[in-house]
């Protein structure tokens, strides 16, 4: 995987991800993180950093602190790197049931993914804008700005 990740020469001997994100397709941009779990693909998590390095957290966990969304490029196993879109055009991102209007932005609150009912506007919370207009389906076309957030808002 070109160096993206490598394993700890010190004493832990733990596998780690790089810190950088990498250059997509047409404007997207993904990064690297160790899965905390087995991963979903086109689901999204936390990207949170410890001493080893990004790892993906569920998204309901802590969420009072600074941190990156990413959408799961495919399933992936626990312990593995996984690859995670943190920027530009995912298609059918994993949603709870929502009905989103085009251009509203989706946030994080209580670690549950909402529509806030209303455009983009960059927002503490706000980690993607709606793409693709939605009526009660679980998934939900988006642009990720590429943005750290709080999910307190």
């Amino acid at each position: 995987m070109f160096g993206i990740v490598h394993r700890d020469t010190g004493t832990t001997g733990r596998v780690k991800a790089d810190h950088q994100d990498h250059p997509g397709i047409d404007g997207t941009g993904y990064t690297y993180a160790l899965a905390h779990t087995t991963l979903t693909a086109k689901t999204s998590y936390r990207i949170a950093f410890d001493e080893f390095g990004p790892l993906t957290a569920a998204i309901s966990g802590n969420t009072s602190r600074v941190f990156r969304v990413g959408v799961a490029d495919k399933a992936t196993a626990t312990g593995e790197a996984a690859k995670l879109w943190v920027k530009g055009f995912v298609s059918s991102m994993v949603t709870p049931s929502l009905s989103v209007a085009l251009g509203h932005a989706l946030s994080l609150s209580g670690g549950t993914i909402t529509d806030d009912a209303a455009d983009y506007g960059s927002l503490a919370a706000q980690f993607a804008v709606c793409v693709t207009a939605t009526t009660s389906i679980s998934t939900c076309s988006v642009y990720l700005p590429g943005k750290y957030i709080t999910a307190s808002g």
